[in-house]
């Protein structure tokens, strides 16, 4: 487990939040599973005049959720490799649009972790970890 509070392996998140899913064990769990994914895919995924709305700098990581609902990039930008990530979500008429978007960020670790959270949050509300 990370600092952050998830279980977090290279290439997937797994976290539990309340809601109407029913578990393994039989309880009800709301899992929200975000899996690395692609620059392909993740671009597959976009309208084609939204790579300059992302603006992250140079994209180094990409991420979706397993419906693709949500999905985030992390990126650097500048001489001084500042982090960035980049949440996108769907609007009303299916196209992703950029929801949230934080530069400043010391380290790709941060930008990650940060992004991950953010993207469970707007999926599941409150979140806990489980192993994955």
């Amino acid at each position: 487990m990370t600092e952050a509070g998830f279980a977090l392996s290279e290439s997937r998140l797994t976290l539990v939040g309340g809601g109407k899913q029913t578990s393994h064990d039989g309880g009800n769990d709301n899992v929200v599973i975000i899996n690395n994914t692609s620059r392909e895919a993740f671009h597959q995924l976009l309208p084609s005049n939204a790579v300059p709305e992302i603006a992250v700098g140079e994209e180094v990581e990409w991420f979706a959720d397993v419906g693709e609902t949500i999905i985030g990039t992390v990126g650097f930008s500048g001489r001084s490799v500042v982090w960035c990530y980049a949440i996108l979500k769907r609007d009303a008429a299916g196209n992703f649009r950029v929801s949230e978007r934080q530069g400043n960020l010391p380290t790709r670790h941060t930008a990650r972790g940060i992004l991950m959270r953010r993207m469970v949050g707007a999926e599941a509300g409150q979140a806990w970890p489980v192993a994955a």
